[in-house]
């Protein structure tokens, strides 16, 4: 087997940061997840956004939401 498919990654965006990890979790209890090891999770918040006001004077705000992405560990090759 050359590996294809074996590492799995999962990214995705939420309004609510607190919610990531009881997500995350959950989705690790999933049949096709069960049993694998994650060694990566990042959680940022989004990228900024421009607005410009009645003025036109531009402004940056922060965006609404946080970013997430969870990596698995690659599997050690079998003998």
């Amino acid at each position: 087997m050359n590996g294809a498919g074996i590492d799995i990654g999962v990214r995705g965006r939420a309004l609510d940061p607190e919610r990531v990890p009881g997500y995350l979790n959950r989705l690790t209890r999933e049949p096709v997840l069960r049993g694998k090891a994650f060694g990566s999770l990042q959680i940022v918040q989004g990228a900024p956004t421009s607005r410009s006001d009645a003025s036109g004077a531009v402004t940056s705000v922060p965006a609404p939401y946080v970013e997430f992405s969870l990596q698995s560990t690659p599997e050690a090759p079998k003998p």
